[in-house]
């Protein structure tokens, strides 16, 4: 399996953006730890500021896989920060 990964440059105006990179969580495969945006973070930017049909299905899929370590109460402050960042 080989990782999806977006690079998306981004400015002052994305506020949103900044928030995520400055809040890393931090996941260990074997010996090696990555730093990548909150999921619950991840879940509300794709379903607040992308809405896709892609997008939608990939936060779908997120509270899927993620349902045991994720709280609908962190993608809802998460859905407000954002909303107040634009």
């Amino acid at each position: 399996m080989f990782p999806n990964i977006e690079l998306i440059p981004f400015g002052p105006q994305h506020r949103e953006k900044a928030f995520e990179f400055a809040h890393p969580q931090p996941i260990k495969i074997s010996s090696f730890l990555f730093k990548i945006p909150p999921i619950a973070f991840e879940i509300a930017y794709k379903e607040e500021v992308l809405v896709g049909k892609k997008d939608i299905e990939d936060a779908r899929h997120l509270r899927l896989v993620f349902n045991d370590i994720i709280s609908e109460k962190k993608i809802g402050e998460y859905k407000r920060l954002i909303r107040e960042a634009r």
